[in-house]
């Protein structure tokens, strides 16, 4: 018997604003959006011939080849950083499901 395993993606937008400070609210980088890919398996009870599906796990088979398990939908992943400067990031992430 054929189990099909469920597959679902996720959209995430970041959006880099400065939280503090004199420069508080400003942006510091283009908003940058991206897909995750998730997916889920299911395996056969014979006693009762029902299907039951495990967790949600990352599915780092999907996405694009230099990103396992994400495809970027536009902008960079890589945030700017000056010299000597550090990054505390907080992400307010707005997420839609789809199925695939």
């Amino acid at each position: 018997m054929y189990i099909p395993v469920k597959q679902q993606a996720r959209t995430v937008t970041a959006k880099y604003v400065i939280a503090g400070g004199d420069k508080n609210g400003q942006q510091f980088a283009p908003d940058s959006q991206i897909q995750v890919f998730y997916a889920q398996t299911g395996s056969l009870n014979v006693a009762n011939n029902t299907i039951t599906y495990g967790n949600w796990q990352w599915d780092q088979t999907a996405g694009d080849s230099t990103t396992p398990g994400f495809k970027v939908i536009y902008g960079s992943w890589s945030l700017p950083k000056e010299a000597g400067q550090t990054l505390k990031l907080m992400f307010l992430i707005q997420a839609r499901i789809m199925l695939l």
